[in-house]
């Protein structure tokens, strides 16, 4: 891939490259999609042990003591389980497509 910089008149810098052949950029794709489901799979344990682990221990360290539910359905649920969730799956899914 070459890339050139062209200075207008006007100062303005215009980038051009030439086009890009399939062939010089397949090799990129495994790798994005190796590091996807590797990221994918570690965020899915980190999800699980954020939630059931460390939200309910920042609530037991309250002095006041915590009478708090942590519930998988409810906002705190959608925030710090289904959100990190979604995002893993998504890079899994990613990761195995075989595109």
């Amino acid at each position: 891939m070459t890339c050139f910089v062209e200075v207008a008149a006007s100062g303005f810098v215009a980038l051009g490259r030439q086009a890009l052949d399939d062939r010089e950029f397949s090799g990129n794709v495994g790798g994005m999609k190796t590091l996807a489901l590797i990221f994918g799979i570690l965020l899915v344990i980190a999800t699980f042990v954020w939630f059931f682990y460390f939200v309910p221990l920042g609530c037991g360290m309250n002095p006041t003591g915590c009478r708090e539910r942590f519930e998988v359905l409810s906002s705190i649920g959608l925030l710090h389980f289904w959100m990190p969730l979604a995002v893993a799956s998504g890079a899994i899914l990613y990761g195995v497509s075989r595109r």
